[in-house]
């Protein structure tokens, strides 16, 4: 039987998480050939569209990272008799599935690349040497009111920013060290708004700011997927 060509793909998704369940607002896609990012509730199946416009004769793998939480938000797309799933625990390590495009059956793998390397994902920038960006977002600025907003004002980012910075020094001294380093966490958030031009009329473009992030995150799981396949085709 001749086996399909298969594509290889990063993504990720952002979500709210101010209610009882999360919902998603974006999703991004990555490889060589694709850069795009989908949004509202609808997102995956957006994805699914896109790539089975894009790639219907091919077979796809997806990779994200600790992909057992973003396969919550896709696994409707696929066809429920068709899904297979390897778990570890509470930990999803590969499922296989079809997705019905327009009458065509086409087959996805999504695999975590945590179970290739169990770290964070902002750890892999130093880890492999890779340019990655500080991540510095305020996760409860992105509740389900702003963003659907999307523009909402510096004054609301910095108190936003205040938060995130005092959850993540949980048991520090709120000393002048601290607060240097609260001003710094902010300065820093501007100066990403500045170069990815999210600032308009002193209110921050919420939704361009998180895609970059998300972008980055699609490919440095990129690199991993390259690094994974050179390990296999090492032991093969």
């Amino acid at each position: 039987k001749k086996l399909k060509e298969r594509v290889k793909l990063s993504f990720d998704f952002e979500t709210t998480t101010c209610g009882k369940t999360h919902v998603p607002y974006m999703c991004c896609l990555f490889n060589d050939e694709v850069e795009e990012c989908f949004y509202g509730e609808d997102c995956a199946k957006q994805m699914f569209k896109f790539i089975g416009n894009k790639y219907s004769d091919k077979e796809i793998f997806l990779i994200a990272h600790n992909a057992g939480y973003d396969f919550r938000f896709i696994y409707e797309c696929l066809i429920g008799s068709s899904l297979n799933v390897i778990d570890r625990g509470k930990s999803l390590l590969q499922a296989r599935g079809m997705y019905n495009h327009f009458g065509k059956q086409v087959s996805f793998i999504i695999q975590d690349s945590y179970a290739f390397i169990a770290t964070r994902l902002s750890s892999f920038g130093k880890m492999f040497k890779l340019d990655q960006q500080k991540e510095i977002i305020p996760y409860g600025l992105y509740n389900t009111y702003n963003v659907k907003t999307q523009f909402i004002s510096v004054a609301e980012c910095v108190r936003h920013l205040h938060y995130q910075f005092k959850t993540e020094n949980i048991g520090t001294t709120k000393d002048f060290a601290y607060l240097t380093k609260r001003k710094l966490y902010v300065r820093l958030f501007f100066e990403n708004c500045n170069k990815w031009n999210c600032l308009v009329d002193d209110k921050v473009d919420i939704i361009k700011y998180s895609k970059e992030y998300c972008m980055m995150d699609c490919i440095v799981q990129q690199c991993i997927l390259t690094l994974v396949c050179l390990l296999q085709h090492l032991v093969e």
